[in-house]
């Protein structure tokens, strides 16, 4: 598989498309329970390429993507030729649009440069996530501290030190994550007194939430910054005697988390997730990074989360694309079989939804 360093020539451009917001009620928000489910956007978008402008070595681009276009041609059986008939790069795109209709939604073909800068066709396979963000919640490990029960917290800290270390999760309080400009924008708003829009008893609560916010998420993420937490989850797990469906379902997770941990030693579920890979062209307020929709935060009820909901849709309304989990296969040489392994971040994601679950 090709990582994410693949330098695109023939770009697709986002096709901006009609959004709406859905309407929300009036007044002030109110707590509301999280399902466990991941939470979603309340927009839609979708991509198609477009057909790119000044292509230079026109000559030598060609000789390439034909050269790259056999390997294809071998691999699945076709027997796709460029039309002479039309001029560069239009001779090339044509060729992608009918290799596009062969493939028939399996895979998706493009036209990159690759890390020595030759033309060649790639085949690409997205996990779709139907705009589904994934934000895994802190306040529960707070709550089971608080709750005395030592033995589920080590647990959890052993599953979640593995999404902060290994997989790469962002986390909430450090100040170079996206949700924590989201939490200190809304901080800055809610809690402005000379705005004299609150009433008192909301601004206390605001107020209380956003210091728990604060306090546990600094706390706990000091004992994931250590590699205890995760090197020894199957010691505390082999001490753990399950008392009910809850701690069985905990017992998975954690057994998943080994398992993962064993079989994908060190991977970052961002090494499928390439910034802007299928989009360079995008600007940056029209397109969502993987770190903006998978992250930790800090809770999944009460009223800052309902307002942190609501700002997050709004910034995203604009958008027209996003990354989304993808597999690469590269035919800039001849390719035994067909490659595009998404086990992984399949996986991954099953994982935070099952943990979401336990959690609410």
């Amino acid at each position: 598989m090709v990582t994410a360093s693949i330098d695109r020539s023939f770009r697709r451009k986002p096709r901006p498309l009609a959004r709406r917001l859905r309407s929300t009620e009036s007044g002030k928000a109110k707590p509301a329970p999280c399902n466990g489910a991941p939470h979603f956007l309340k927009h839609r978008f979708g991509i198609r390429p477009a057909i790119p402008e000044d292509i230079p070595q026109a000559a030598r681009a060609e000789k390439e993507f034909r050269r790259s276009l056999n390997y294809f041609n071998k691999l699945y059986g076709f027997d796709l030729k460029i039309d002479t008939s039309l001029s560069f790069p239009a001779n090339v795109l044509a060729c992608i649009q009918a290799a596009e209709k062969l493939l028939g939604g399996t895979a998706e073909p493009l036209v990159i440069k690759d890390r020595k800068g030759s033309i060649c066709i790639a085949t690409v396979k997205t996990q779709s996530l139907d705009y589904s963000l994934y934000y895994v919640p802190v306040e529960p490990i707070a709550r089971l501290l608080r709750e005395g029960k030592k033995k589920h917290v080590v647990l959890l800290l052993g599953i979640y030190s593995y999404l902060y270390r290994v997989l790469q999760l962002p986390w909430y309080t450090e100040s170079d994550t996206y949700l924590y400009s989201c939490y200190d924008c809304l901080e800055s708003i809610l809690l402005d007194d000379q705005r004299g829009w609150i009433d008192e008893d909301d601004y206390l609560q605001y107020r209380s939430e956003f210091r728990s916010a604060k306090y546990w998420g600094k706390r706990i993420v000091k004992s994931l910054r250590h590699p205890y937490a995760l090197d020894n989850l199957g010691k505390h797990l082999n001490n753990f005697k399950p008392r009910g469906a809850e701690d069985e379902q905990l017992q998975t997770l954690c057994n998943t988390v080994l398992r993962l941990n064993r079989e994908y030693p060190g991977r970052s579920i961002f090494r499928n997730l390439p910034e802007k890979f299928l989009y360079p062209d995008a600007e940056d307020s029209e397109h969502i990074k993987g770190y903006q929709w998978l992250s930790f935060y800090w809770s999944g009820e009460g009223y800052v989360y309902n307002n942190l909901m609501e700002h997050i849709n709004y910034e995203f309304q604009e958008t027209v694309s996003a990354d989304e989990p993808l597999a690469i296969q590269v035919f800039n040489k001849p390719q035994a079989m067909q490659q595009h392994d998404l086990l992984f971040p399949q996986q991954v994601f099953e994982l935070l939804a099952s943990l979401c679950d336990y959690l609410y």
